[in-house]
């Protein structure tokens, strides 16, 4: 183990960590903001921990490019606002905890072993649990590569073997790190003879001008849902739409607009009557005002709504920390205040009257 905690180091630069072997890296607790691409080129490191750098920033996309044999990384209490994916594709843990900074979270194709993630927010568990919807873009990439790989083994059945380029379609690229969890290969370079686990021989035929992988048949899925996440999603913080289905999303529309079209017409009559403006009209007015305002906030709710239907989670953490949910928020404590400081004279100007 190597123990650089408290140190103030500040800034780790291109292979400056390098060459190093070691079964756990400790660097928490130091005064990081940079880490630079390539920073641990050529080492062997098991857990790597940036664990309370709160300064650490910027944390180059290649920055673990070159690490080798990385189980376990902690970034947690750090202000990272980019996750990078190179590097950390064998990883089985990631702490990300107490990282408000980084609100969008990676697709969890690029993380092929995972098995347990410490998050900061709920929404980013969601993304074990509906793939497809966290980041569609990489869902039909990796679909396409699972069909090539089908079409590989099936292609295998008549074939001793069939070598294929991925790299032909370059979106795949990023992707081939997927092969068979139950594969193991191994090159021999004095035959050209690539052996599976089955001491079955495929035989590389194909121009080695062409980048080449070959397919092993057997299991090609990844069961994300398998993965233990915290924070889990809650009843506060769900996976699923603000408003859940359309038997709640049309009423809602419904409440509204009606709400906001009836008292605003109630202002508006009462602000440009001729008559004088008497206390129970002022009272009424104020009343009509303070409905206005919570049709609007439903109705901001409800547009919220329908611009991520299907998809809510990707957006929530900058809806609910954002600058328009903290605004309106505000401003319905202030309303309320009002509201419950004039309804009791309304009240009483009523009582008066009968």
């Amino acid at each position: 183990m190597i123990d650089l905690e408290h140190n103030n180091i500040r800034k780790i630069k291109t292979k400056q960590v390098s060459n190093v072997k070691a079964e756990q890296l400790l660097l928490n607790y130091n005064d990081l903001q940079v880490v630079e691409e390539a920073a641990f080129a050529g080492s062997e490191i098991a857990n790597l921990s940036f664990k309370g750098n709160y300064r650490l920033k910027y944390l180059h996309r290649r920055a673990f490019h070159g690490l080798q044999s990385l189980r376990f990384i902690d970034l947690s209490s750090t202000a990272i606002t980019f996750l990078p994916t190179e590097g950390l594709r064998e990883i089985d843990t990631l702490k990300l905890q107490n990282t408000k900074s980084l609100k969008v979270f990676p697709s969890v194709f690029n993380y092929q072993f995972l098995k347990e993630a410490w998050l900061t927010y709920p929404y980013h568990c969601c993304a074990f649990k509906f793939p497809w919807t966290h980041n569609r873009g990489e869902y039909e990439k990796h679909s396409r590569f699972i069909e090539q790989l089908h079409e590989a083994c099936d292609s295998r059945n008549s074939t001793i073997g069939h070598v294929f380029k991925p790299y032909d379609d370059p979106s795949l690229e990023a992707l081939f790190h997927f092969m068979p969890l139950n594969a193991s290969l191994a090159i021999n370079d004095e035959d050209n003879e690539i052996w599976g686990d089955r001491n079955e021989v495929f035989h590389n035929t194909t121009s080695a001008s062409f980048p080449v992988t070959t397919a092993l048949c057997g299991e090609i899925y990844r069961n994300y849902h398998e993965v233990k996440c915290h924070p889990a999603p809650d009843a506060f913080n769900p996976c699923e739409d603000l408003m859940g289905n359309w038997g709640l999303r049309i009423p809602v529309w419904i409440v509204a607009l009606s709400a906001c079209a009836g008292n605003l017409f109630v202002v508006l009559v009462i602000a440009t009557s001729r008559f004088r403006l008497t206390v129970s009209k002022f009272l009424m007015c104020n009343l009509a005002a303070a409905d206005l305002c919570i049709g609007l906030h439903l109705l901001l709710i409800a547009a919220v709504d329908a611009c991520s239907i299907g998809a809510y989670f990707n957006y929530a953490i900058d809806w609910q920390e954002g600058v328009t949910l903290s605004f309106y928020e505000e401003f319905e404590i202030l309303k309320s205040a009002v509201l419950f400081l004039t309804s009791p004279i309304f009240n009483h100007g009523s009582s008066s009257k009968n």
